[in-house]
């Protein structure tokens, strides 16, 4: 008899436990569905192995196509940088044909290399990175419709990516640029919502800039101040301030003029200069004019005959003839009026009595035009 706690007593004892347990009714079904379905147990096990294995060298093709995607756009994104590098350059050195060198020329070749990356490797992290690239080289060079197109794409390949909410920025500012100042301001607040500490204050500035742009001075001044007492950076505060400022000062001009509108309706400096020309007009020579010397000549009334005297006396001044001129000195003599009768004769004289000037016959050797008009003068002073 084998004692109990022998070897062999505990291994007849482990056999009679398996035994036990091969007899349940689970396990005996369970063996015997086993050994009747070997063949399929043996065709699952073996997908499932080769799905491993298939998983195994896709996630190897995939790390090798990752490893591509990512070194050409490593090239595009190399030779941006260079671009963009060599353009502040020539910028700084005044060139000007760099200066009136298109945009879109300038950045042809990054633009293509971007454009390679997403045709050889679309579904790739960088074939993705490159929608977005060039979407914002479209904004860069004024191409805002395909700078819309590039963003939209990206937003729908990577509605959560990193970059989703700087491609709806982007788009805010797009409308922004085509004068959609409201939808602008409707998209910036949304991204307000998403945005990190960072960018939260460049938003804020944008949506007061698009109510500046609508003309809504108390939403626009109401945004700058918000940000005037937040705890963003000094220069970001200083930007809100100035703008603050401005606005205050367009406002101050609106309501300027107001008051000196007033001003010249009490003022009667206007009648004042009006009336100082009458007084020089009289100091002024018989030759200046024609009204004029009519006004200077009847000053010195010196006996009746004043009045016909005004008309004579412009006219003998006027006679185009040059040996005439010596004798209008006599002028100012009050009591030599009848003078100017003789003036037209260029060798008669005309000192003589004014009881022959009636004489018909004298008349005649003067000048056609000026001897009736000073005949008629001593017969109303005669």
């Amino acid at each position: 008899m084998a004692d109990k706690f022998s070897p062999k007593h505990d291994k007849q004892k482990k056999v009679e436990q398996i035994e036990e347990i091969l007899h349940t009714p689970f396990l005996e079904k369970a063996s015997t569905w086993v050994l009747a379905n070997l063949k399929t147990v043996g065709i699952a096990i073996g997908a499932i192995i080769a799905i491993l294995i298939i998983a195994y060298g896709w996630t190897r093709y995939q790390n090798s196509v990752t490893e591509k995607a990512l070194g050409l756009e490593g090239k595009a994104v190399a030779l941006h940088q260079k671009v963009k590098d060599d353009a502040a350059q020539k910028t700084a050195q005044a060139d000007d044909n760099a200066a009136k060198q298109p945009k879109e020329d300038l950045y042809k070749d990054v633009i293509a290399a971007y454009q390679d990356v997403i045709k050889k490797y679309p579904n790739t992290t960088s074939g993705k990175r490159a929608v977005f690239m060039l979407g914002s080289l479209a904004y860069d060079t004024g191409k805002y419709e395909d700078a819309q197109k590039y963003f939209a794409e990206y937003l729908t390949k990577n509605p959560s990516g990193y970059l989703s909410v700087s491609a709806e920025e982007s788009l805010a500012y797009i409308l922004e640029q085509q004068q959609k100042f409201q939808d602008a301001i409707d998209a910036l607040k949304k991204v307000e919502a998403k945005a990190s500490a960072g960018r939260k204050t460049e938003i804020q500035l944008a949506i007061a800039r698009n109510y500046e742009a609508l003309k809504q001075v108390d939403n626009a001044k109401a945004a700058y101040q918000q940000i005037v007492d937040s705890n963003t950076s000094a220069a970001l505060k200083e930007q809100a301030k100035k703008r603050l400022e401005i606005i205050d000062a367009q406002q101050n001009v609106a309501l300027g003029p107001v008051a000196p509108t007033a001003a010249p309706q009490a003022t009667a400096t206007p009648a004042e200069t009006t009336e100082q020309p009458a007084t020089p007009a009289a100091d002024q020579t018989p030759t200046e004019s024609a009204p004029t010397p009519v006004e200077t000549v009847a000053t010195p009334e010196a006996t009746a005959t004043a009045e016909p005297t005004a008309t004579t006396a412009p006219e003998a001044t006027a006679t185009p003839e040059p040996t005439a001129t010596p004798e209008p000195t006599a002028t100012p003599e009050p009591t030599a009026t009848p003078a100017p009768t003789a003036t037209p004769e260029p060798t008669a004289t005309a000192t003589p009595e004014p009881t022959a000037t009636p004489e018909p016959t004298a008349t005649p050797e003067a000048t056609a035009t000026p001897a009736p008009e000073a005949t008629a003068t001593p017969t109303q002073s005669y």
